[in-house]
């Protein structure tokens, strides 16, 4: 599992560059190393910045703002449908991040360290995750495992482990800081600190049934958002609906299908 990252930028180096050219050269340089051009192709520009946020701090460059005006003004830029998140997200159409920045490429056999990662964490490239996270995750799975609880020793190689793969930087919290890692995070943490509410936009079937015959179905949507734009309200009050059981038009209920099943 490679980290992909380019640390050899010519384009800092030379000064007869203006300041714009020399930007460019940079951008294309990730877009070279760090990408998938192809017309079917397309990210979020969430991931896309985050990607290149990394990357440029790895290479010690600050142009990260300047990166996506270049971005938007070169690729048709369209809301798509994003499966990480469940919802629809701002996307640069004729690209992609590679894949490695997404899927865990380890060889057989797999270490326990590898297991975890496998089993609990994600790969991302908006994502991260620090020390604290990490060691209790990885104690909790080492419990579900019937594995021996881990030493101090275990943590610390845990996170050698990351460092090779990942990223290791200071983040920054109100007036906390703290060590983690770029690019990972833990599977149930995927949404913090993105401000993405994709709970509401799940893709889960919802019908519309009568009060008194909940097994009948008169009309059924394959997602709660598809449902929430065809009644005309807000996801916000259409999960509060199926929550609650409430009737609606004084006959009618929505309810998941899976409850129907």
């Amino acid at each position: 599992m490679e980290r992909s990252v380019q640390t050899d930028i010519e384009a800092v180096n030379q000064p007869e560059l203006e300041t714009e050219d020399k930007d460019e050269l940079v951008f294309k340089k990730f877009l070279d190393n760090s990408c998938i051009v192809d017309d079917l192709e397309y990210v979020s520009i969430r991931e896309l910045v985050y990607q290149y946020k990394t990357w440029s701090k790895i290479n010690g460059l600050f142009n990260y703002k300047d990166f996506e005006q270049y971005i938007t003004g070169k690729f048709v830029v369209k809301k798509m449908f994003n499966k990480m998140f469940n919802c629809d997200m701002r996307c640069v159409v004729g690209i992609n991040l590679k894949r490695s920045f997404y899927i865990f490429d380890f060889k057989e056999p797999v270490s326990d360290f590898e297991n975890f990662l496998m089993n609990k964490c994600i790969k991302l490239p908006t994502a991260k995750l620090n020390r604290s996270t990490l060691k209790d995750s990885y104690e909790k799975w080492c419990n579900d495992n019937n594995k021996r609880v881990p030493k101090k020793t275990d943590i610390d190689l845990l996170c050698k482990f990351l460092d090779k793969h990942f990223f290791k930087d200071y983040f920054y919290e109100g007036t906390s800081s703290y060590h983690g890692w770029y690019g990972i995070t833990i599977k149930e943490n995927v949404l913090r600190g993105t401000g993405i509410t994709s709970t509401l936009c799940k893709r889960v079937a919802i019908c519309k049934v009568h009060k008194d015959d909940q097994k009948t179905i008169l009309q059924e949507w394959d997602s709660q958002k598809e449902a929430s734009r065809d009644l005309g309200v807000k996801a916000s009050t259409l999960k509060y609906r199926l929550d609650n059981k409430s009737i609606f038009n004084d006959v009618y209920m929505l309810v998941r299908k899976s409850f129907i099943i």
